[in-house]
C-alpha cells in the first residue's frame, strides 16, 4: 500500500490555516475566467461554413433578381448584397415585427425547411407599381394587419422569382429546387428549428421606387452540412470566370507564338506503291504532272499555295492563297 503524501499532522495543520485564514485558497491558475455552460449533445461544427462563398453566390442572385423583378413586377428595381451572417434563430426571430412576409420553403436537397423573409414596404410599392402607380408605399401598417389576396398574389409572384434566381445562383455548387411551404404573417408562427439552434442569414437590400428594403434567406445551418466541402472549394464569378479565361488564352497565345515551325515548299507530289518505291535506283525517271503552284507546308501540315521566284537576289517564294489541311499520307515528296 503506498504511503499518503501528507502525515495526520500535517494535515491537521493543513486544515487549521484554511480555517483561519492563514493560508489563502483563491491563487489558483485561471481564478478570473469566465465559465460558459457547453452542450456536449449538441454539433457546433457547423460554423465552419463557407460565408464567403455564399456571399459570392449571393452576388450572382442579386444581378439576375434585378431582371426578374423587373420582368415580374413591371418596374425597376435596384438589388444589392450584403453580408451573410450566423447566429441563433431565436436571435434572429425576435427582430422581426409583425406584419411581414414570412415564407416558409423546401430547398432540395438542403435539409429541413428555410425562409424567405420579405418586408412589407417593398410589397406594398411593388403592389402601386405593378398597376401603373408611380410606387406609393404605406408609411404606418398596423401590427394586425393581413395582406389582401391581391397583396398575396404579389407576394407569390417575388417568391416565384427568388426561387428561379435562387436555383441559378447555387447552379455551380449544386441542383438546387425549391418550392414554398407555408408562408406566415407573424413571427412567432415560422418556427423552422430550435431557438438556440444556428442559422445562416443571408439578406439583399431591394429598391423600387424611392423606397428601400430588405429580403432575407434564412437556411438553417444543421441543413447545409452535406454542401460545406462543396461550398470549401472555389467558386469564381461569372465576370470573374470569363477574364481568368481571357487571360489564360492570352498567355496560351503568346507561349504558341514562339513555337518554332519547320516549313517545307514542296515543287510537287505523286502516289506510289511501296513495290514501285523500293524498287526506284539511280538514273530512274519519275513522271508526274506539273501542278500551276507550289505548297507551303509545316509540320506536315499543307497551308499554302505558293509560286518560287527571286527577291532582291534571293529565292523566294509567294503566298497566292490558303490552302485546306488534310493528311498526307502515302505520298512522297
Amino acid at each position: 500500500m503506498s504511503q499518503p503524501l501528507l502525515s495526520a499532522e500535517e494535515l491537521d495543520a493543513l486544515a487549521h490555516g484554511v480555517g483561519d485564514g492563514t493560508i489563502t485558497t483563491d491563487k489558483g491558475l485561471n481564478t478570473d475566467a469566465n465559465v460558459v455552460s457547453y452542450d456536449l449533445a449538441r454539433d457546433h461544427s457547423t460554423t465552419t461554413i463557407n460565408t464567403l462563398a455564399i456571399d459570392l453566390l449571393m452576388e450572382r442572385m442579386a444581378r439576375q433578381l434585378r431582371l426578374g423583378l423587373q420582368t415580374a413586377l413591371r418596374s425597376e428595381s435596384t438589388v444589392e448584397t450584403r453580408s451573410s451572417e450566423i447566429k441563433p434563430y431565436g436571435d434572429f426571430i425576435t427582430t422581426l415585427k409583425a406584419p411581414i412576409s414570412i415564407n416558409i420553403l423546401r430547398l432540395m436537397p438542403l435539409r429541413g425547411l428555410s425562409l424567405l423573409v420579405i418586408e412589407p414596404e417593398i410589397i406594398f410599392v411593388a403592389l402601386d407599381r405593378f398597376f401603373g402607380g408611380p410606387g406609393r408605399g404605406i408609411k404606418e401598417i398596423p401590427e394586425g394587419r393581413l395582406f389582401t389576396a391581391t397583396e398575396q398574389r404579389i407576394i407569390k409572384k417575388m417568391v416565384e422569382v427568388v426561387l428561379k434566381c435562387l436555383s441559378e445562383a447555387w447552379a455551380p455548387v449544386i441542383q438546387m429546387h425549391g418550392e414554398p411551404v407555408g408562408s406566415e404573417a407573424q413571427p412567432q408562427f415560422a418556427q423552422i428549428t430550435d431557438d438556440k439552434d444556428l442559422v445562416l442569414i443571408t439578406p439583399l437590400s431591394v429598391q423600387i421606387a424611392d423606397t428601400k428594403s430588405i429580403i432575407q434567406l434564412v437556411y438553417p445551418l444543421e441543413g447545409m452540412k452535406p454542401i460545406r466541402e462543396a461550398l470549401n472549394r472555389r467558386i469564381v464569378s461569372k465576370d470573374e470566370e470569363e477574364e481568368g479565361h481571357n487571360r489564360w488564352s492570352e498567355l496560351l497565345a503568346d507561349a504558341i507564338g514562339d513555337v518554332e515551325l519547320e516549313a517545307r515548299a514542296v515543287f510537287a507530289e505523286f502516289e506510289s506503291t511501296l513495290r514501285e518505291f523500293e524498287q526506284l535506283k539511280e538514273g530512274d525517271v519519275l513522271w508526274f504532272k506539273r501542278p500551276r503552284y507550289m505548297t507551303l507546308t509545316a509540320e506536315k501540315t499543307r497551308l499554302y499555295s505558293i509560286d518560287m521566284g527571286t527577291a532582291n537576289g534571293q529565292t523566294a517564294v509567294q503566298i497566292i492563297e490558303p490552302l485546306k489541311p488534310r493528311t498526307t499520307s502515302r505520298r512522297f515528296s
